[in-house]
């Protein structure tokens, strides 16, 4: 791994997730070997950058798409077998956060003061609601994705002069609706972690 300081007494130290920062701070982490890792970053850095943290301690910066390798005492350990922890930032959050070692993968648990773990716990409390959540979520984005990308479309061929063979003509209320439960809905799937090239990007 990098060491982003001049000594291991130089280097930044983790600060909690406080308040509003779960708007915009993502965090997440695991104990591997006898460590505590902890991924940190911030949805609004144009950047995209991710740390990693060893025990408190910034040890790692990558641009997202990251991948931070452990350290490994096992001897002829093949180099793609070797622990490392993988992540990748999407539009409104992270497609995964997780922990490769050897052929398993795990995902990392979202930090106290986060959106992700305060939507992990509204799961544990009422598991019910937040199934039919997640559906509601990915039906609103389907079907935004077959109303709303056709009238962009329409728009980027009233310049081109190409024309699409069906344009939906919804009122500009329900196109209003349609926009901020998409919204909403890609919020819910990105604290949640889910991701689908055509839904969530």
């Amino acid at each position: 791994m990098t060491d982003t300081g001049s000594s291991a007494g130089a280097r930044e130290r983790l600060e909690p997730v406080r308040g509003w920062q779960g708007l915009w701070r993502g965090g997440f982490a695991t104990v591997h070997r006898g460590h505590e890792y902890v991924v940190d970053v911030h949805y609004f850095d144009p950047d995209e950058r991710i740390r990693l943290y060893e025990d408190g301690r910034l040890v790692d910066e990558q641009r997202s798409t990251a991948r931070f390798p452990l350290p490994d005492a096992r001897a002829g350990v093949p180099a793609e077998l070797q622990a490392r922890i993988e992540a990748r930032m999407s539009l409104l959050g992270m497609r995964y956060v997780r922990l490769v070692d050897g052929t398993e993968a795990r995902d990392l648990a979202p930090v106290p003061g986060t959106g992700e773990a305060w939507r992990e716990r509204m799961d544990a409390r009422y598991p019910t609601a937040s199934r039919v959540a997640g559906v509601v979520s990915w039906l609103v984005l389907a079907l935004a994705l077959v109303t709303q990308v056709p009238q962009l479309l329409d728009l980027v061929g009233g310049i081109t002069g190409w024309e699409l063979p069906f344009v939906p003509d919804l009122p500009a209320g329900v196109n209003t609706v349609l926009s901020v439960a998409g919204a909403l809905a890609a919020l819910d799937r990105a604290l949640r972690r889910r991701y689908h090239p055509l839904l969530d990007d």
